[in-house]
């Protein structure tokens, strides 16, 4: 019964990396774990030389389910009259996905303008380099049984003609952000596309194309009255081949001294899960911890689809380095 569920779940993932119904990777912490692949113009709203450590398991369960590790740095350079700047970011993310094995080495370039006292405008471009891998030897068929007995010398129809495939990938955000120290309340909201190009990653013969991904992010800060506690309401909304996700949140801030805060938040995803998390945020570290629990429609079919994502970030105020002046960040 074990390798009958295995070669279910292969066949399924097989086809969701063949581009039947392939879908993006989607992270619980967004803009703290990966904002290059949430929305590369986010980088707009960052001040800092920041480099951040994210990994994520979800549904260990399922045939040892997914597992994603990445490497994200963000680079911000300051032109000379304080109201521009551009912005580099890279990541490397490796994610596991049963016999598939994907790396991702992805760079971005954003430029970041004052439209007006405490408005901003960023736009930025992402562009990569994708290989996908496949071991074939750990994937099981329904061909290969034979009275209810499962041989690995039984041939197979099936018709997987590569075990490596490798594309580029292109994509594109736009980000709009009110940031005020003086202001009770700030704003986000932006737009991002992925897989402008439409890259082939089918392992088999034919076309599986990779079906452009769109995300919409916005958010409000609400700012404490004694300076202490401040609400984000946030949202963030993903389209990709006529599947939707949509993921309403609140981040809840505890600033436990000026130059440190302790923050809480909670997300209600209405295709899959709950999730909260937790995280300590200092002047030159973060570290966040979030835990989904699948919702009721899956939780009854599966036990234990549970998912775990850690992030640490390393962080340099480069406005302060350079004298320009910047309001704490939304994030």
């Amino acid at each position: 019964m074990k390798k009958i569920i295995k070669s279910i779940v292969a066949i399924v993932l097989l086809q969701f990396c063949s581009g039947s119904f392939a879908q993006d990777l989607k992270y619980t912490q967004y803009f703290y774990s990966n904002p290059l692949k949430v929305n590369p113009a986010s980088l707009g709203m960052n001040t800092d030389f920041k480099t951040i450590l994210n990994y994520r398991t979800q549904w260990a369960n399922v045939d040892k389910g997914f597992s994603t590790a990445s490497f994200t740095a963000a680079f911000p350079l300051y032109f000379k009259n304080q109201n521009q700047k551009m912005d580099f970011g890279l990541t490397v993310l490796n994610d596991k996905a049963g016999a598939f094995n994907k790396m991702d080495f992805s760079l971005s370039v954003g430029y970041n303008l004052k439209v007006s006292e405490s408005g901003f405008l960023s736009f930025s471009v992402i562009g990569g380099y994708v290989q996908k891998s496949l071991d074939q030897a750990s994937l099981t068929f329904d061909d290969q049984y034979v009275l209810g007995t499962y041989d690995a010398a039984n041939a197979t129809s099936a018709n997987i003609s590569r075990n490596t495939l490798g594309f580029v990938d292109l994509g594109f955000g736009m980000m709009w952000y009110m940031n005020d120290a003086a202001s009770k309340l700030n704003a986000y909201a932006g737009f991002s596309t992925y897989h402008l190009n439409k890259p082939n990653e089918t392992y088999i013969d034919g076309q599986g194309t990779l079906p452009m991904l769109f995300g919409f992010q916005t958010g409000v800060k609400i700012k404490g009255a004694n300076s202490k506690v401040d609400f984000t309401p946030n949202v963030n909304y993903i389209y990709q081949a006529n599947n939707q996700n949509l993921a309403v949140g609140l981040f809840i801030d505890y600033h436990v001294a000026e130059t440190s805060k302790l923050r809480l938040g909670l997300w209600y995803r209405t295709s899959d899960a709950i999730a909260a998390m937790i995280s300590f945020d200092h002047n030159y570290f973060m570290f966040a911890y979030s835990y989904d629990m699948a919702n009721a429609n899956l939780s009854n079919q599966v036990i234990g689809l549970n998912t775990h994502e850690i992030t640490l970030a390393y962080k340099l105020n480069m406005a302060k380095k350079k004298g320009v002046d910047s309001a704490p960040s939304i994030f």
